[in-house]
């Protein structure tokens, strides 16, 4: 608990900073328009800063406890700052030599050093997993040490007389290696792609459409531009990265890339649950076929008829029966009748055309019962029984409790330290049923232990 206050504390805290650098950067855009000789400021560079803050304000306002949605704001937040960076300097002549040590320490010093770190807290905890992963509890403050190291670095930098370039690549190109800073912080960054892909092997059901979607987004967004910039260690790319060829299309087409990366993203972490296409697609149907749907397209032909036959009141009735506009009509009502008689087939054929299920949920659960013995651990059972689960009734949430025979408590299988205590009147109420509980009922229970349960609110 106390860790988690500690990293809660400290992406507050850089958020703050970067926050402000992002202010100072916007002030500095009121002397640039009162200079007609200045630089005029880049429309590209503009827009990144507004929607990655935008975007970063709006992940802290819906983040609630969610530490990876906070860290994710944070990273929007630094992203933001690092774009604000070149307008703060204006404030300045372009020269940090002319800044006070406050305004070097708070507005010039960047907080992208954190960048790696913010990630890495990030895929720490996205997606939950079934089971912990101790590589993350080594990852973690690796990141955090080269972060901090870094930005000492840039400190020191900035505090030493004369220097007047930007810190992050000052403070070790000018000793080591030109964009040596960036090649670290972005390079630690990109390594969190593919390891978060693998680690969702092992998440939980309803989290992998999430990562797949974010994976994408991201990989699409930040994998190309940052492959580029590690690519700029070799001296032809660096040289070639300033060519006009790479200045007009290259580079304009990795900040548009860029530019998906909030939405994309953001989306994935928010939302209660990630549609994919397929699932848009259903929904769609869905709603189409729902019943007050059907009985306004049925009822809509019949009422238009009623007015077409009022404006045909002089005609003879075999001249009114045999007007393809009447035929029409009545062929659309009969239809809309016709849906309305079958709706429940139609919305179960959608369901096994969009879920790709050839068989029905009962037959999936009876196979998984003879299925799950033959697993060689209780590890293995338990994630198959969560995988079939997810297949046969697609819930929102699934959650796994065992029965552990030297506490008599019932412990959440992805959540150690999560469980339902025995005599909570929700297991009382399982074991009086055989039928599905209504979440009404479930709510008005009192769930005795499971933190997670509770915030669920079922």
């Amino acid at each position: 608990m106390e860790l988690r206050r500690l990293l809660i504390g400290t992406l507050y805290f850089l958020s703050m900073v970067a926050a402000i650098q992002v202010v100072a950067g916007l002030l500095s855009l009121s002397a640039l328009q009162s200079n007609p000789q200045g630089e005029a400021p880049s429309a590209f560079r503009l827009i990144f800063l507004a929607s990655f803050s935008i975007a970063a304000a709006l992940l802290y306002r819906w983040s609630g406890d969610e530490l990876r949605i906070k860290a994710l704001g944070t990273s929007f937040f630094i992203a933001a700052s690092s774009f604000a960076h070149p307008f703060v300097m204006t404030l300045f002549g372009g020269e940090a030599a002319t800044a006070s040590i406050l305004a070097r320490l708070v507005l010039i010093n960047p907080v992208e050093p954190f960048l790696a770190m913010t990630t890495w807290l990030l895929v720490g905890n996205f997606p939950h997993t079934v089971k912990p992963i101790r590589t993350l509890q080594i990852v973690l403050p690796v990141t955090f040490v080269i972060s901090i190291a870094i930005y000492l670095a840039n400190i020191i930098y900035l505090l030493t007389p004369g220097q007047a370039t930007m810190p992050l690549r000052g403070a070790l190109e000018n000793t080591l290696a030109p964009n040596l800073a960036d090649v670290i912080i972005f390079g630690l960054a990109m390594i969190s792609l593919p390891y978060c892909w693998w680690l969702n092997r092992y998440a939980v059901a309803q989290e992998r459409q999430r990562v797949k979607l974010f994976m994408s987004g991201l990989g699409l967004g930040l994998g190309l531009p940052c492959l580029f910039i590690l690519l700029t260690v070799i001296p032809a790319v660096n040289d070639w990265s300033y060519t006009p060829f790479s200045e007009t299309f290259v580079i304009p087409a990795f900040q548009l890339l860029l530019l998906t990366i909030p939405f994309t993203t953001g989306y994935a972490l928010v939302v209660d649950e990630v549609l994919t296409l397929s699932g848009i697609f259903r929904n769609s149907l869905r709603y189409l076929f729902a019943k007050w749907t059907i009985l306004f397209f049925t009822l809509l032909p019949l009422m238009l008829l009623v007015i077409y036959f009022y404006n045909l009141r002089n005609e003879t009735l075999v001249n009114i029966l045999i007007n393809p506009v009447v035929i029409v009509l009545l062929l659309a009502s009969g239809g809309g009748f016709f849906t309305l008689q079958h709706r429940h087939r139609l919305l179960d054929a959608v369901d096994r055309r969009f879920y790709r299920q050839s068989i029905s949920p009962a037959q999936i659960l009876s196979d998984t019962i003879t299925q799950i013995p033959r697993a060689a651990n209780i590890q293995e059972q338990c994630t198959q029984t969560i995988a079939r689960i997810q297949e046969a009734l697609h819930p929102h949430s699934i959650y796994l409790f065992l029965l552990n025979m030297g506490s008599a408590k019932y412990t959440n299988f992805a959540d150690s330290d999560d469980y339902i205590d025995p005599e909570s009147p929700l297991i009382a109420a399982i074991s009086d049923t055989r039928q599905s509980l209504p979440a009404a009922t479930v709510n008005a229970l009192d769930i005795r232990g499971s933190t997670i349960l509770k915030q669920e609110n079922i």
